[in-house]
């Protein structure tokens, strides 16, 4: 199970630099990189049958506007396709999704054309927008928990106290005694990390932007597929 969290105009139709209002303004904790002493901890509790599929074809986004498209790739390298992806083909596969190559350069995918993208390479996508603290909680409990679907997030940076706007990446892991899920952040090397991040504080970076509310896509293989 895969849900897709996002870098560029991963927020809908905002752009890069869209940031989520914080009306509170208040910073939440930091969050826990993966590849540390506690980082590490959290991952041996956790729900986390997604992560060794996605951390076997993780990889950095290739463009700056491309968290979408890295974060594509790795789930379906995953287990949703049929060949091995890479980023530039997937980019080149449907031009159409993307808005156009121009616009793609400038703002990136936004997470209804992220998941027109991987639909047209076959993969069975929902959409979830701007879900309530419980309805994620009990997305990712259950997705975390079986094989084979996979989740993105689509969220702000600013508001899990990041620098940064909107931004796309996956979900491998639930550590439900901490309530913390595992970001495997595809940004440029040395920008950011995969680390732990509250799950109330995701669930916040997924309020309005340009318009539109941020979420998180799952995705799975196709129904006559999985049934194999």
């Amino acid at each position: 199970m895969l849900l897709l969290a996002g870098l560029a105009s991963a927020a809908g139709a905002a752009g890069p630099g869209a940031a989520a209002h914080d009306p509170a303004g208040a910073r939440p904790p930091a969050p826990v990189p993966l590849h540390g002493a506690a980082g590490q901890a959290l991952l041996s509790d956790a729900l986390r049958v997604d992560h060794a599929p996605l951390s076997r074809y993780y990889e950095r986004q290739r463009q700056a506007s491309w968290c979408g498209i890295a974060s594509g790739a790795m789930v379906l390298n995953a287990g949703i396709g049929h060949r091995r992806w890479q980023q530039q083909t997937l980019y080149a596969a449907a031009p159409a999704a993307t808005g156009g190559a121009l616009r793609m350069r400038l703002y990136g995918l936004s997470l209804t054309r992220l998941a027109q993208l991987l639909r047209e390479q076959g993969a069975e996508v929902e959409i979830h927008r701007a879900p309530t603290l419980p309805a994620l909680r009990a997305l990712v409990t259950a997705n975390l928990a079986h094989p084979g679907d996979y989740l993105i997030a689509n969220y702000d940076r600013a508001t899990l106290g990041q620098r940064g706007g909107g931004h796309i990446s996956p979900v491998s892991a639930y550590a439900p005694a901490e309530d913390r899920v595992l970001l495997l952040d595809v940004a440029d090397a040395g920008a950011h990390v995969p680390a732990w991040v509250r799950l109330a504080d995701l669930q916040a970076a997924m309020g309005r932007a340009g318009g539109q509310t941020r979420g998180l896509l799952q995705v799975r293989p196709p129904a006559r597929a999985a049934r194999r």
